[in-house]
């Protein structure tokens, strides 16, 4: 089943789909869900620096410039072939030196992601970890709110949402 199929759902079905209801799940039910479906995070695999560094070497510009530079010397052209290979190291530097930014960027952002969600559990609300969230928890947001996990929204009022990490739009829609 795809998550549009669920826009168009009523609540009561989707209580009878995810075997929940209006006042939330119990602790074992939520406990069962969460063997089955896993923690609710992004898994993301972390890359060494020497992993950064060799895969700038695997570029097909690497290897041409690589490659011309050796066929610079072949011909005695000694210093369009050094000039050639100070290229291809400077373009190696600038590469390794993006990916590197980028995944420093990645785990700063790691910081900014919800960290815990408002449900009801057990009858009462509760504060928990977002990563214990499961399918057919209901998820309480308020204003200033981050949303934890893909959400089906069953009631709302006033609704504005920020959505400027996604689309880069400065007003929320």
């Amino acid at each position: 089943m795809s998550v549009f199929d669920f826009t168009s759902k009523e609540k009561e079905e989707l209580f009878h789909i995810f075997n929940s209801r209006e006042t939330g799940l119990t602790k074992d039910e939520a406990s069962a869900l969460q063997k089955t479906f896993g923690l609710n995070e992004v898994k993301t695999k972390e890359v060494s620096f020497a992993n950064i560094l060799f895969r700038q070497f695997k570029s097909a510009f690497f290897y041409l410039l690589f490659i011309a530079g050796i066929i610079a010397f072949a011909l005695g052209q000694n210093i369009e072939g050094l000039l050639i290979l100070i290229f291809a190291s400077i373009n190696v530097s600038f590469g390794f030196w993006q990916e590197y930014r980028a995944q420093k960027t990645t785990n700063a952002l790691r910081q900014y992601l919800a960290r815990q969600a408002k449900v009801i559990r057990n009858k009462k609300e509760q504060i928990i970890d977002s990563r214990f969230l499961v399918p057919g928890d209901i998820v309480i947001l308020e204003a200033g709110d981050v949303v934890a996990s893909d959400l089906r929204l069953l009631e709302s009022s006033d609704l504005a949402i920020n959505e400027s990490v996604l689309t880069g739009e400065s007003q929320p829609v």
